[in-house]
């Protein structure tokens, strides 16, 4: 097969989807390509803008920085022979500006929509409430707005220039549909079934795991109020696994659990090292994922590659990767639900057995790297000979 000339960029903060994005690259440099990377995060937005809620009156400067950072950055990229680009998303603007100005078919692999501009109502509803009162809230929704306001004709006009669009689950697929107008072909990302599996003969350890960014829309405050519900003689350890530390949702996350006596019983362990994460799974009795709308979450395959089953809320993609009944449990969004499903899992040892005897198969046969990897290279080539706009 041809050796291709890529270049890759992404501009993305810690999580799974810069993961993603890096498995990608590694494995296709794997398979003999040339794929040199290219980011975004040389440029910076003014540490104003997340320090304090007034930040957004300085988006549009630093959004015009931003557009001519893009140009400059595709100008050197366009002199350098590349067959083909891959594109992913942006921490500045959802889709970067760099999609404008490259010369050659790009492929966008995207995991969301600009989910602040078009899921409003649930920020303003579960974000901004928590942290602000009176006044202040209104002002925060005020500036929020504006920002969405600046950036979302950018955003969509973006898109639009990508020659064609991979989203990570159907409900992205319908997302994009509905918000952009935009049909994209669905890919389900993919891990590394060598690194993510059980470990055999290892003991499970009394402790449950949420995990994700320490953010309102993760809802680890969900799976803390669901640990109060379960009785205290069969109530297991809660570790969450947080990064990129909001000091307010770690506050917020803390006086609740403070509120309902569980100092002993909750961790919040803020560092860990990537590969260390494995570890956690392979030991813990459950893996819970309670995020809002989640686009598809790498969270739920890791555990159950490893043998942990998962108890998922019936909600966006953890709807197509937990099957309920089979490798987990997918429960309405409320805590008595939450705590019903996770103390059934902990009295049925059977249940959990066949659950965990189930995700690593469930896994390999669907959520694998090698299959991730198979699809994009055959876009990447199909798009060299076929090149097209996805509008």
């Amino acid at each position: 097969m041809k050796e291709l000339k890529i270049a890759a960029y992404f501009n993305l903060p810690e999580g799974g989807a810069r993961k993603m994005i890096e498995n990608i690259v590694q494995a296709l440099r794997n398979r003999g390509h040339k794929v040199d990377v290219y980011s975004g995060e040389k440029f910076q937005f003014i540490k104003l803008i997340k320090k304090y809620p007034f930040g957004n009156f300085l988006l549009p400067f630093n959004l015009w920085r931003y557009k001519k950072f893009s140009q400059k950055l595709a100008s050197k990229i366009n002199k350098k022979g590349y067959e083909v680009g891959i594109i992913t998303n942006s921490k500045i603007l959802q889709h970067p500006y760099i999609l404008r100005y490259i010369k050659f078919p790009k492929l966008l692999i995207s995991q969301e929509p600009l989910r602040v501009a078009y899921e409003r109502n649930l920020q303003k509803n579960f974000v901004y409430k928590r942290y602000y009162k009176g006044l202040m809230e209104r002002f925060v929704s005020l500036s929020s707005w504006l920002g969405i306001l600046i950036r979302k004709e950018s955003d969509r006009e973006n898109l639009a220039k990508a020659n064609r669009l991979i989203v990570n689950s159907y409900f992205s697929k319908e997302n994009f549909l509905a918000n952009y107008g935009i049909l994209g072909k669905v890919i389900y990302p993919g891990i590394d079934t060598k690194i993510f599996k059980p470990l055999l003969g290892g003991k499970r350890e009394n402790y449950i795991l949420s995990i994700g960014t320490y953010h309102a829309l993760k809802a680890h405050d969900l799976v803390i109020k669901a640990l109060s519900l379960i009785p205290k003689d069969k109530r297991p350890f809660l570790k969450i696994l947080g990064f990129r530390k909001d000091e307010k949702e770690l506050q917020y996350l803390k006086r609740l659990r403070d509120s309902l006596n569980l100092q002993e019983k909750v961790k919040f362990e803020n560092i860990f090292l990537e590969n260390n994460i494995v570890n956690y799974y392979q030991k813990a009795f459950l893996t819970i994922a309670t995020h809002f709308l989640e686009p598809f979450g790498l969270v739920p395959i890791e555990s159950m590659a490893c043998g942990t089953p998962v108890v998922a809320i019936k909600e966006g993609g953890f709807r197509e990767t937990v099957k309920d009944g089979e490798t987990g449990l997918l429960v309405e969004r409320d805590p008595k639900k939450l705590a019903k499903a996770i103390l059934y899992l902990l009295e049925n040892e059977e249940i959990w057995r066949k659950f965990s005897e189930n995700g690593p198969k469930l896994v390999k046969s669907n959520f694998s790297l090698e299959r991730v990897i198979n699809e994009i290279e055959r876009e990447l080539f199909d798009l060299i000979k076929n090149e097209n706009i996805i509008h």
